[in-house]
Formats: C-alpha cells, sequence, structure tokens
C-alpha cells in the first residue's frame, strides 16, 4: 500500500493518554522513554521477538486473544507465552466458580488512570467445588472460536473509524484509482486553511451538531476495492500516520517517526492492518507480511517499535467501536 513517507509514541496502556497515570510507585529513575525502549528492545538485536517467527506469534497473539488493549494483549505474550484466557482473580471467582492456585503465575497488565491490573491464565486455576461448571470453549481453547463480521457491521466500523479521524485532522477521501492502487497518507503540515467536519448526536435525539477540526492529514482510498480491502487500507494509512511515519501535528499524542526506514514502516502498519483485520474475520489470510522486510540477517529490522504498534491498534481499534469525544485541549495531547 503506498504512503507518502515524511512521517515514538509514549510508554501507555491505552492509547493516546497521558503516561503520568501509570508511574505512581515506580523507582525515581522510571521514566517514559525508559519503559518505552524496554519495550521496543524486545525486537532489536538478538532479543526475543527479533526472530521473525516469534514477532509473527506476537502479533498474532494480539489479534486473536479477545478482550484487553493491543498493548496489554503483547504485554501477556511477553509474560506467559502459553497463555490464552485471563482474568483477575475476583473474576475466576464471580463468573467461572474457580480460584487461583498458590503457584499460578500471576501477569501484571496496565490500566488507564490506574496503577496495574493482576491477572491470571486460566492454567493456573482450578474447580472451587463440584458444582463448578465446565469451561466454555472460547476460555478452553479461544484461537478455535472464528468469527466473521457482516457486512453491515463492517460498514458501520468503516464509518466510525472515519468519522473518529477528523478528531485529529485527519481527513479520508475516496478517489477513482486503477484497481493496483490501494491508498495513501500524508502530512500536509499545520497551516492548511481547510477544515473537515463530522455530525454529532446532542442530547436532543432529533438534533446534530458540526464539529470543525483543521486539517493536517489527507488519507486516499481506493474507491474502486470491496468494503473489506478499503478497511485494510483505512487501517494501514492510519497506522502510518499514528505510528508517526508521515510525522506528527502535535508530539504529545504521537512523535515525528518521519525518518525511519521504508522496512520499518512498513512492517509497522502491516502488523497493524493483520491484528485488526483479525477482529473482523478471524480466517482472514494477508500472506506473509514480513516478506521483503527483514534486514541482512533474516531478523526483524531494528527500529521496529511494539509500542508505537500496539498504541496506533488500540487507537484504531477505538475509532471502529463507536464515537469519541473530541480531544479536549490541542496542546495538551488529549
Amino acid at each position: 500500500m503506498g504512503y507518502e513517507h515524511q512521517g515514538r509514541l509514549d510508554f501507555d496502556a491505552t492509547p493516546l493518554e497521558d503516561p503520568s497515570q501509570i508511574t505512581a510507585g515506580e523507582p525515581a529513575d522510571f521514566t517514559a522513554e525508559s519503559a518505552q525502549a524496554s519495550i521496543d528492545a524486545l525486537v532489536s538485536g538478538t532479543s526475543t521477538f527479533s526472530d521473525p517467527a516469534d514477532f509473527r506469534d506476537l502479533i498474532r497473539f494480539a489479534a486473536q486473544f479477545r478482550g484487553y488493549s493491543p498493548f496489554n494483549r503483547m504485554l501477556i505474550q511477553i509474560q506467559d507465552r502459553g497463555a490464552h484466557f485471563v482474568a483477575t482473580d475476583a473474576v475466576w471467582k464471580r463468573r467461572f466458580n474457580r480460584r487461583v492456585r498458590s503457584d499460578a503465575r500471576a501477569i501484571v497488565l496496565l490500566q488507564p488512570r490506574g496503577p496495574v491490573l493482576i491477572v491470571f491464565d486460566v492454567r493456573g486455576t482450578e474447580p472451587i467445588d463440584e458444582t463448578t461448571p465446565a469451561l466454555p470453549p472460547e476460555v478452553v481453547n479461544p484461537t478455535k472460536v472464528t468469527y466473521c463480521m457482516s457486512e453491515g457491521e463492517l460498514f458501520e466500523r468503516w464509518m466510525n473509524t472515519i468519522h473518529n479521524a477528523a478528531r485529529d485532522g485527519i481527513r479520508v477521501t475516496l478517489a477513482d484509482q486503477a484497481t493496483c492502487y490501494c491508498g495513501s497518507a500524508r502530512y500536509i503540515g499545520m497551516n492548511c486553511p481547510e477544515v473537515v467536519t463530522r455530525q454529532v448526536q446532542t442530547q436532543s435525539p432529533k438534533l446534530r451538531r458540526t464539529e470543525r477540526f483543521q486539517v493536517y492529514y489527507e488519507v486516499t482510498i481506493n474507491k474502486n476495492l470491496p468494503l473489506k480491502d478499503q478497511y485494510s487500507t483505512l487501517v494501514h494509512e492510519l497506522a502510518h500516520i499514528f505510528c508517526g511515519h508521515t510525522g506528527t501535528h502535535n508530539a504529545k499524542l504521537w512523535p515525528d517517526r518521519s525518518v525511519m526506514p521504508h522496512e520499518v514502516v512498513e512492517t509497522e502498519a502491516e502488523s497493524v492492518a493483520h491484528m485488526l483485520l483479525f477482529k473482523i474475520d478471524s480466517n482472514v489470510q494477508m500472506g506473509d507480511y514480513l516478506q521483503g522486510h527483514l534486514d541482512k540477517e533474516g531478523r526483524v529490522p531494528p527500529g521496529v517499535s511494539l509500542n508505537a504498534m500496539m498504541r496506533a491498534a488500540g487507537e484504531i481499534e477505538r475509532m471502529g467501536n463507536g464515537h469519541l469525544t473530541k480531544r479536549r485541549d490541542p496542546k495538551d495531547g488529549k
């Protein structure tokens, strides 16, 4: 997929939130930058996820795992590569009548506006008594549970994503292009006089208000593609923007990573697209999205940011779920 390459996301469990919310109680030398570096080091040099097979497994896990943000799905895989369904001690007791064994491995996740969340995989639990029901299929073997979003559901997600893109000054345009062209994304700059608008429902069911945002980015999608391919292209191009590949209008939202080499930006954008397409069709086949982007040693190219990818995936996923309110103040990145 094409993009116009002009274009570090801060360490956080939730997309585009304030990292100060998760630093309470950390050592004095803990910083958002050091936390991000420790995550991204997992794909540099000879670290765990620099191996293409391990990297693919991580992306697949983040795509298949139900519940939690993509960032937290990544943390689950990093801490316990055998995990496939996790919940808190309270949830295991309340919903499944199971208790956490004393030897169970605790998995630490991050939660918005709070410290951490401790969860346990199903392998570390046991029935409380003889009344405990059998576990449902989505707990026993969640990867076997298939799902395919209907055309109507996909269209709603497509429209929600475009609607919410406006709040970051992203204008999405459908263009009449040849079938070999998918789409592109570019940073227009800070001085564009044009605006992108969206209609927002008010408290009155019959009234809507118009919100206007300055245009900073242009995403072009080939209107001749099938809807699923249009959505795939939209996700890919938004990933370029949210990973900083095209630049940034506000470094507090996402930093400028426009100097990253082609193999890095394409690995990140294609990985994000793979994760989110799997959410709409668990049987989706995208081919080998790493092919042609590995380094000379056959490893994932250094510079690929797990942090940026998971943050971008989480943001795009939320955009498709429904209306997101406009950011409170563009100056503080919220």
